[in-house]
């Protein structure tokens, strides 16, 4: 493969793109479609197979990183330094034998029943006992019914942790988390724990009262892990039939059309059904994108349809054509998404668009404290176990998750085998992390336009202000140096930790 100027190597790098894109757009469709009618397909497995061969080609890594550093122009500049970043994580991530494993995987946990006293459950139905049932023997075998889905992977689970690790390994990380984190995301691990640690640590105190005065409002005496988000989410008391699930897409519609669009008009569709996550956002090409929800009635629930929505203008509102440049670090994708999501958290909202009186307002906010905290506390568990399993495999990873969960939720110690139910480790590996600082990104952003520009809930100024600095420059600018010009400091706790502890 010989390319002799710059202008060789763009145009075959425009051609590979232009491939890769349509491969995936294909990947895509049929994803949605398996989502849909809940069967397998195969096709999926054959066109991540081509995807493979082109990034596994190792001809091709030596031209980016022989060229990466030694062009003229900028944007061909950036471009090399986001492939040769796709390239490394593609040399774990493509190998066939992980693809075909981690399809396998995906399949059974997604196809799932679960089963509670010899009745079939979908994970939404699930998630909605262990959340509300006031049973607290019902909320047991809910939350104890994963483990006959972890028998069924956990096996294979842990070889797809262990492959993941070798081919990182051989790359010269020390896991797989090292390289994740760093070629996806441009972070450490020592960063990113120590993140996770300052908010951990600074709101420890808020969240041990908040967990034990909503035990105590309960008569629960012994917090088990199962009782965590059912305290939590009974805290408040906001009745879910303020917030009915059938007025989900038009609060979407009422705040576009205020900000003058419409999602029709970037082909942003809501999809209801069955999934194993609350919202999934899928662009089947740039034109076509689909909101997948599995919601119920309630307000967290317009929090994550406005996630979601941002995930979807994320996509739409990009103005570079280089389809790697429109590909973002995953920790700056999820924070785009919740600047959006943090809408709803805001009392105009509430109030002017989704017309509230104040005093309801208001209690849907102080509400809202006690599942955030769940939210938050969760998935920074979530993420720990991930990197401790990862750092020695040969332990007992039950009592990992046992001990992870015991010390962020302040629940007993319990080692149920439920580990490798949890599909994110499959599908999304090192992604919970991602949640968790989205939060860090749009509280810090949202304090920025509150103090300098105004409120994304109703100044168009600030639409316009997220849009031209987060979103329309892709990957062409890296994420923490678009954080750093747009709010004018580095990504930090302070915002995310004044926001967890205060009252309304």
């Amino acid at each position: 493969m010989k390319i002799n100027s710059e202008l060789e190597l763009k145009t075959y790098l425009d051609n590979l793109e232009n491939k890769l894109e349509n491969i995936n757009n294909k990947i895509s469709q049929l994803s949605y479609q398996r989502y849909i009618d809940k069967e397998q397909k195969p096709e999926i497995n054959t066109l991540q197979k081509q995807s493979s061969s082109i990034l596994l080609n190792e001809d091709l890594f030596s031209l980016v990183s022989e060229w990466k550093g030694n062009v003229n122009d900028k944007v061909l500049s950036r471009r090399l330094e986001v492939w040769y970043n796709n390239l490394l994580i593609a040399k774990v991530d493509s190998k066939p034998e992980i693809i075909d494993l981690q399809q396998d995987i995906s399949y059974k946990i997604m196809s799932n029943k679960y089963k509670v006293d010899n009745n079939n459950y979908t994970l939404g139905e699930i998630r909605a006992i262990i959340r509300a049932d006031k049973n607290k023997h019902q909320r047991e075998k809910a939350w104890k019914s994963h483990t006959e889905l972890h028998n069924k992977v956990a096996k294979d689970m842990l070889e797809l942790f262990r492959l993941r690790n070798k081919a990182a390994q051989e790359l010269g990380y020390d896991t797989y988390v090292d390289l994740k984190l760093e070629m996806n995301n441009q972070m450490s691990k020592e960063v990113v724990m120590n993140l996770l640690n300052d908010l951990t640590a600074a709101t420890d105190k808020f969240y041990k009262e908040l967990l034990r005065k909503g035990a105590d409002k309960l008569g629960i005496e012994t917090i088990e892990p199962w009782d965590i988000q059912y305290i939590l989410e009974q805290l408040g008391g906001v009745d879910k039939s303020f917030f009915p699930k059938n007025k989900l897409n038009s609060s979407l519609e009422e705040w576009a059309n205020y900000m003058d669009f419409s999602l029709e008009d970037y082909g942003i569709e809501s999809v209801f059904h069955d999934i194993p996550y609350n919202g999934l956002t899928m662009g089947l090409d740039r034109n076509t994108i689909k909101l997948l929800c599995n919601p119920d009635d309630g307000y967290s629930y317009y929090r994550t349809h406005f996630h979601e929505l941002g995930h979807a203008l994320h996509s739409a509102l990009k103005e570079v054509d280089d389809y790697v440049l429109r590909r973002e670090s995953t920790i700056f994708t999820e924070g785009i998404a919740e600047i959006f999501g943090y809408i709803t958290s805001d009392k105009d909202w509430l109030t002017d668009f989704y017309k509230l009186d104040e005093e309801i307002a208001t209690k849907a906010l102080n509400s809202a404290i006690g599942p955030k905290y769940h939210y938050i506390r969760q998935r920074t568990a979530y993420c720990l176990f991930e990197y401790q399993a990862y750092e020695n495999l040969e332990q007992d990873l039950d009592k990992l998750m046992a001990s992870v969960d015991s010390n962020i939720l302040d629940c007993t110690y319990n080692t149920t085998p439920r580990w490798s139910s949890n599909g994110w480790y499959v599908s999304y590996p090192i992604y919970w992390q991602n949640y968790v600082l989205a939060d860090f990104v749009a509280s810090q952003v949202h304090h920025h336009l509150k103090e300098n520009i105004g409120s994304l809930v109703k100044d168009k100024k600030a639409f316009e202000y997220v849009v031209e600095n987060y979103i329309s420059e892709g990957a062409l600018v890296p994420w923490l140096e678009k954080i750093k010009l747009g709010t004018g400091e580095e990504l930090n706790s302070r915002a995310i930790i004044s926001d967890l502890t205060k009252t309304f």
